[in-house]
């Protein structure tokens, strides 16, 4: 499977791993195009999951979506803690 060409809700699911970070990623796609329909009436981002996930997919784009998904994954908690045990390791190792 190529994701630059084929995309579906499946493999985005899959790549962003919940709706929380699905929005996260359609909120910085927006800065850099403009993402139609992430937005309702009140001016607030979409959270239906499914208008969520069809968004994703149907604004995909390798080349862009490649630095916001490593910007909001470097971001997130997950790779803090993951960095943080790193250098642990690294001091325990040169104990």
């Amino acid at each position: 499977m190529d994701i630059r060409i084929n995309f579906s809700v499946a493999t985005a699911k899959k790549i962003l791993a919940n709706k929380v970070t699905a929005q996260k990623y359609l909120e910085e796609l927006n800065k850099v195009k403009q993402v139609d329909g992430l937005y309702n009436n009140r001016g607030r981002i979409v959270c239906e999951s499914r208008l969520v996930w069809d968004l994703v997919v149907r604004n995909w784009d390798y080349s862009t979506s490649k630095d916001i998904i490593r910007n909001i994954f470097s971001s997130s908690e997950k790779y803090q803690r993951g960095s943080e045990a790193n250098c642990f390791v690294i001091l325990l190792y040169n104990q």
